[in-house]
């Protein structure tokens, strides 16, 4: 995602969405992410590309108790495999969350999504912590 800003120009996700996530737009830009994602991967795989599409997702979503219902439903309705989508984290999402983000992961692993650790290295970075984390990849 990238922001045209029309006197600062090009403005960097990283300067923009840690604002974003404490406002009540969190919710409906990742739902606007999420969707262009899922309906981006359903067309390459009509055209029989494999390809699997990363989306980063914030630690305010994961504890929002719709929020991989809201995912797999997209994708059922894209008629999406779960194998294109995977879902990234910075390992500082994961860190200190609660039950609610803990279920919200269980459930997209259970329905066959990829997690992936992103940034692994620039927070807490001790590698028994990733005993503890169901990631399946991490970068």
């Amino acid at each position: 995602m990238r922001w045209q800003h029309p006197t600062l120009g090009d403005v960097s996700p990283g300067e923009f969405i840690p604002l974003i996530e404490n406002t009540p737009m969190a919710k409906p830009l990742t739902q606007w992410v999420l969707r262009h994602a899922v309906r981006q991967a359903a067309a390459w795989h009509r055209q029989g590309k494999t390809l699997q599409i990363s989306v980063n997702v914030s630690a305010t979503n994961l504890e929002e108790e719709d929020f991989a219902i809201r995912l797999l439903d997209e994708m059922a309705y894209a008629a999406l495999p779960s194998t294109a989508i995977e879902v990234e984290l910075t390992e500082s999402a994961l860190i200190g969350r609660g039950e609610m983000a803990a279920n919200q992961l269980k459930a997209l692993i259970a329905a066959g999504l990829q997690i992936a650790i992103d940034d692994f290295g620039t927070g807490y970075s001790s590698l028994s912590y990733l005993h503890e984390i169901p990631a399946h990849t991490v970068k």
